[in-house]
């Protein structure tokens, strides 16, 4: 599906092939082995976002929901990190039995959850949020690298009756540093008779007209118009 995942330190080339036509990347990998810790701002928030845990329909909402309420998509971590690892006695968010987290527990449906089964065991983000409760749950940190701006590509695009699209959203930190986020990132259309897109960014063009996906990632909003 195009993901690269770094194996170890190294230079390798990667092979893209279509239609005939080839291109060609090359990929450096540094520290792979150095020590990493998962970012409350960047990781953890990104994927309740995600997931839809901090919506407006969810947790997001003005008086929050079953007495658990976050930040509108997360646009305060300060507070977010002060509910989810201080209240509700410390169960939310546990240090000394991370699998036994109301934040795991819940959206894995191991516990009743009204938002249902969100954090099957086995993925990506159950991955990031179990990880994240194992190092200790740390917080916001005041001088990390934040998202300034969100790249969405194709920015526009016509295209024939049924075809598919594929969105890559990119963010640039305030360190200069560039970064894929497609997976991270919310997307919704305006019109799904038009435009439906799914949960990885995959539009399939559904009747003619025109059609915005809005894209969320860290509280930064952006928009892909797409045309048949």
């Amino acid at each position: 599906d195009g993901l690269v995942t770094p194996a170890g330190d190294g230079t390798a080339e990667i092979v893209a092939k279509t239609a005939g036509a080839e291109a060609r990347l090359r990929v450096t990998v540094r520290g792979a082995k150095s020590e990493f810790s998962w970012s409350f701002r960047n990781h953890v928030i990104p994927v309740l976002t995600k997931k839809g845990c901090n919506q407006g329909a969810c947790h997001g909402a003005l008086a929050g929901k079953n007495g658990f309420k976050l930040t509108l998509r997360g646009y305060d971590p300060e507070v977010d990190h002060a509910v989810m690892t201080r209240e509700a006695s410390a169960r939310r968010v546990s240090l000394a039995d991370p699998e036994g987290s109301l934040m795991l527990l819940k959206p894995a449906m191991k516990v009743p959850h009204g938002g249902g089964y969100l954090l099957p065991p086995d993925s990506y983000e159950y991955r990031v949020l179990a990880e994240w409760i194992a190092q200790g749950a740390p917080g916001p940190i005041g001088n990390e690298a934040q998202v300034t701006s969100l790249e969405v590509y194709p920015r526009s695009a016509v295209l024939a009756p049924e075809a598919k699209q594929r969105l890559v959203v990119r963010a640039r930190y305030s360190d200069g540093r560039v970064a894929d986020v497609t997976r991270w990132a919310k997307f919704n259309s305006t019109d799904a008779g038009v435009a439906n897109v799914e949960e990885d960014g995959m539009v399939t063009m559904a009747g003619f007209g025109e059609a915005a996906i809005t894209v969320w990632y860290a509280n930064k909003v952006l928009y892909s118009r797409l045309a048949v």
